[in-house]
């Protein structure tokens, strides 16, 4: 057993953590969270190298200061909007649980899966059994459903939501400044801690990815996918936020940046998604500026303009210092030949295979964790078939539901439904990543994510609950 560097530095900051508000815990779990690629603790499960991620750690260094503190208290504090929105979550854990223990029993040997731990090519296929993926994603599963609900329910307690709101844009401006000084110590030769930031022996490390000449983002993540994925959740959010009023200026700056590290990511889903939220959010500005305040119409104009700006000033650049050739080259190469890349090949080849699982399944599917694929939408009906689809499906459109049940006044109601809007963008991006081909179903940005998104929707139905009982009290 090993402790590296980075695992020095968050134990006992961790530790220190115990001892204060529930927010600098809060602060710590955002900021490990992209932290995919590190370690703090590095051992060997069954003769394999692995390691404790960083955001891990942290997620689990608050769930035991949730317990902590109840115990302390001699009581848990709950909101129970919160653990309704969860309930069904939590039901979904139990039902993937189930199906890990039952179903690659039932159908062992009858059906080939992709292994988690396996690539998507022709000859990774295995014949369906138990295997560690089915317990290792299982507890993945409960620990990030806990969490998220455990973060939500600590914001709506101490009613921290602009502070969660900021914790989350500090995070994401971390992560676009580590990702540009990497692409400056690619280029320009200087020291960067890959050491300390990618030390994780139970992950892929990705990092040194190219397009022709061109280094990818990648930034503290173990490849550029995954911080476009986090990236995907963020622009739209930032946008909203910045239109709303939430935040000044500088926030349009950061999204216009987070924009360009996406387009150095070049990733063909971070493209996707951002493209489709950008031109439904472009439409549902310019089609409501006609009922917007003066002061969302005078910031969607300077957004125009300023893109258009950045636009030709970037494309001026590229001209005159020689590089638009490469630039078209790396599009094309990213965007218009991708469909016929041996990636995009193995990639249908999984998520074709995905559907033939549940198929061979009868619908029930395989068992969480058995078989992997590129969308996750067809990788949670590969495991746990039509049943579990169902689950998920019924837990985010009770999501829908409470975002329709609005208070009656609105009077004070600007920034916190201004930030419920903007976070449900959040999700709604990495989602949408999520089930075209983002990967990864343990990224603790997207349940960071939603817990800030729950907490807020709690707000909102606990305000409607107290305006619809004063309406009530005065009839």
């Amino acid at each position: 057993m090993e402790v590296p560097v980075l695992g020095m530095i968050v134990l006992p900051l961790a530790a220190l953590c115990l001892l204060l508000p529930a927010r600098w815990m809060l602060c710590l779990v955002f900021f490990l969270a992209p932290f995919k690629a590190s370690s703090v603790l590095n051992f060997s499960l069954g003769g394999a190298p692995s390691g404790l991620q960083a955001g891990y750690f942290a997620a689990l260094v608050f769930l035991l200061k949730v317990a902590l503190d109840a115990v302390l208290l001699g009581r848990l504090r709950y909101s129970r909007e919160v653990v309704s929105i969860y309930s069904m979550m939590g039901l979904f854990v139990a039902y993937a649980a189930l199906t890990a223990l039952l179903l690659p029993g039932l159908f062992a040997g009858t059906i080939d899966v992709y292994p988690i731990t396996t690539g998507l090519r022709e000859d990774d296929l295995r014949p369906l059994g138990y295997g560690p993926g089915n317990f290792t994603q299982t507890i993945y599963l409960a620990v990030n459903v806990l969490l998220a609900a455990a973060l939500a329910n600590s914001i709506v307690l101490s009613r921290d939501f602009l502070f969660a709101s900021r914790a989350y844009i500090a995070t994401t401006i971390f992560i676009i400044v580590m990702g540009l000084y990497q692409l400056g110590a690619h280029y320009l030769g200087f020291w960067y801690p890959y050491d300390v930031i990618n030390n994780n022996p139970g992950y892929r490390q990705n990092f040194a990815q190219q397009v022709l000449d061109v280094k990818r983002f990648s930034s503290v993540f173990t490849e550029p996918s995954a911080a476009a994925h986090w990236l995907s959740g963020f622009i739209p959010f930032a946008l909203v936020a910045y239109l709303r009023g939430v935040y000044g200026n500088w926030l349009m700056w950061v999204a216009l940046v987070a924009m360009a590290c996406l387009l150095v990511a070049t990733s063909t889903t971070g493209y996707a998604v951002a493209l489709l939220l950008l031109a439904y959010l472009g439409y549902r500005i310019f089609v409501g500026l006609a009922q917007a305040t003066p002061r969302v119409s005078r910031r969607a104009l300077r957004l125009s303009v300023v893109c258009m700006l950045a636009v030709a000033a970037v494309g001026f650049v590229a001209w005159a210092s020689g590089i638009l050739d490469l630039i078209s080259a790396v599009m094309d190469k990213v965007v218009v030949t991708k469909m016929a890349s041996e990636s995009a090949a193995r990639r249908l080849g999984g998520d074709s295979h995905a559907i033939a699982v549940f198929v061979d399944s009868y619908g029930l599917g395989t068992g969480w964790g058995s078989n992997r694929a590129s969308s996750q939408f067809l990788r949670v009906l590969s495991t746990v078939g039509l049943a579990g689809l169902v689950i998920l499906v019924s837990f985010f459109f009770g999501l829908l539901r409470r975002q329709r049940n609005r208070p009656s006044s609105i009077v004070g109601r600007e920034v916190p439904d201004a930030l419920l809007a903007a976070h449900g963008w959040a999700v709604m991006g990495m989602f949408l990543a999520a089930l075209i081909a983002a990967g990864d179903p343990n990224a603790l940005g997207f349940w960071i994510g939603l817990a800030i998104y729950t907490a807020l929707l709690t707000e909102r139905s606990e305000a409607a609950r107290a305006d619809a009982g004063l309406m009530e009290a005065r009839a």
